[in-house]
């Protein structure tokens, strides 16, 4: 599994993108636009067909209709607000005919939510339960591209590490993911690469990159994750060599080991 954009452009949103993704890759999207932000994670699912340029998968034909998205799934922050009025377990029937739901149930267990939550009005749920079903179904949809806007909004802690997890076993399968965040620190212990979004798109390899680029750091305001920053003041304090760590435990371990 492979996606290009070729020169692609957007209205004046954005402007002459190309960069490659590969399988087996979690890529973080970092942007203070938030129309722009939108745009491209709409353009990567398929429902803009405007643009120039060309969006590949596998090499294959450029594709502008409605067969492009059969194979992914784009878990949107707009979910909310389309679902109220709904039972969950309907809602999965008519929307998800392949879903997996053995698969489905064992997600959910692993967030605490009992599969009796299926048979509740999505109006009878708090919003963290609410982004737990949703992320349950992508899961068990099986699609080979994912794309998660602010996935952790609403949820707490440990259900944040349960997602993290399920994302890792993901990537393993070979598919791409991409993940909007606004938590770094979240963005950081998850994701390998990385897309910086303006009107021109910088892709990062190499996810550390964008968080040592001191002078696009202060340019874009963007919040350095806990671990890095925490690294940064020992290594300016003490001169410690220490390796990049995505968590901050095994960051301190690091540290006790070299005094």
């Amino acid at each position: 599994m492979e996606i290009k954009f070729e020169n692609v452009s957007y209205k004046e949103k954005l402007k002459d993108i190309s960069f490659n993704i590969k399988s087996g890759k979690i890529v973080g999207i970092i942007s203070k636009n938030d129309d722009i932000k939108k745009s491209f994670l709409d353009l990567i699912y398929g429902l803009i067909d405007d643009y120039e340029g060309k969006i590949l998968i596998n090499n294959g034909g450029n594709k502008k209709s409605i067969n492009y998205y059969e194979n992914k799934f784009y878990l949107k922050e707009e979910l909310y607000n389309e679902l109220f009025s709904c039972k969950v377990i309907e809602d999965i029937k008519i929307s998800l005919t392949d879903l997996d739901m053995e698969k489905l149930i064992d997600v959910l267990i692993s967030f605490k939510i009992s599969k009796n939550i299926l048979e509740k009005n999505y109006c009878e749920l708090s919003l963290g339960e609410i982004k737990k079903i949703l992320i349950s179904i992508m899961f068990a949809s099986d699609k080979k591209i994912l794309i998660l806007d602010n996935p952790t909004l609403d949820l707490d802690p440990k259900s944040v590490d349960t997602l993290i997890k399920l994302l890792k076993n993901e990537k393993r399968k070979d598919k791409i993911i991409f993940i909007y965040s606004s938590n770094s620190d979240f963005l950081l212990r998850v994701i390998d690469e990385v897309i910086y979004l303006n009107k021109k798109v910088i892709h990062f390899k190499n996810k550390y990159e964008i968080y040592e680029n001191k002078k696009l750091i202060n340019k874009i305001n963007i919040s350095i994750p806990k671990t890095l920053e925490f690294r940064n003041i020992v290594l300016s304090n003490t001169g410690i060599k220490l390796l990049h760590r995505d968590n901050i435990n095994d960051l301190i371990k690091d540290i006790y080991r070299s005094v």
